[in-house]
């Protein structure tokens, strides 16, 4: 009877290494696993928020060209005006010149 209790008691205590080495393995394999899915889950957001900033910089970028370009044009078209209106207000001044010279002619 006492070797066969000790062998119960062995048998027990095998049984019992064995649950928490099984338990242990369990939770440090499910632990990995959850890891392993944050990451990629991390690594997935981290490049669709570069891709969100990237577009929105793109987009940034083509709103300030147009934006100079706008700037640009109008005072490209002013100063042309501005040079047209001074190229007139020079000849109007020699066709009068020119006019009251002959005037003062005849």
């Amino acid at each position: 009877a006492q070797k066969e209790y000790k062998l119960i008691q062995a048998a027990l205590r095998i049984q019992k290494k064995w649950r928490g080495y099984k338990c242990q393995s369990d939770f440090f394999f499910t632990t990995m696993d959850i890891i392993s899915v944050q990451s990629k889950i991390r690594q997935w957001l981290s490049k669709r928020e570069l891709h969100y900033r990237q577009e929105q910089h793109e987009l940034l970028r083509n709103k300030c060209a147009v934006q100079i370009q706008r700037v640009w044009r109008g005072f490209r078209s002013y100063t042309d005006f501005m040079f047209l209106v001074m190229d007139v207000v020079t000849i109007q001044n020699k066709v009068r010149q020119r006019l009251a010279i002959c005037k003062l002619k005849y």
